[in-house]
């Protein structure tokens, strides 16, 4: 077993939401338990939160926390389907995303309605990571970028090594 600061870059186990592949660096990630495995560590960032706000403010100056899921992860259609309505009101600018390929990641914490997901729209692999961003009147809320890729993300986090 690694020790949680550390990455094994000899780790290439793959995982797949559907047909689209979680990027390396996450998969990674989680095997060194620097990224939530379970729905229990997932619910510890409430008490001890994982990335620290400066970093959270690199990529989203208006957020102060950063909620990260557990696997399994799910494409926004599979989170519709199974019954979850945010996706399509017009405050999570549903014209924005291909619910068929973009996959849920984090959150910016209780209330804010604002996940983070990995957009494959681009048809590329490794996909991107956007996260809503709200407008000062709620109704003029978009998907913006927050790194070009699951690496950069992380490193942004500190999670990643540089």
């Amino acid at each position: 077993m690694l020790a949680p600061s550390s990455l094994d870059p000899t780790y290439t186990e793959r995982m797949r939401v559907g047909a689209l592949e979680v990027p390396l660096g996450l998969v990674q990630l989680i095997q060194a338990k620097r990224w939530p495995q379970s729905d229990d560590e997932e619910r510890r960032q409430h008490l001890v939160p994982i990335v620290p706000t400066d970093r959270v403010h690199r990529f989203a100056p208006e957020e102060d926390e950063l909620y990260l899921y557990a696997p399994p992860f799910r494409t926004v259609q599979q989170c519709c389907e199974s019954g979850e309505t945010f996706w399509e009101e017009s405050i999570a600018a549903p014209a924005e995303l291909d619910f068929a390929r973009a996959v849920p990641i984090a959150d910016f914490g209780l209330g804010t309605d604002a996940p983070v997901v990995l957009d494959y729209a681009a048809g590329a692999a490794p996909p991107r990571v956007r996260h809503l961003a709200w407008s000062r009147t709620g109704n003029d809320n978009h998907w913006v970028l927050s790194a070009e890729t699951f690496d950069e993300f992380a490193r942004l986090l500190g999670l990643h090594p540089a």
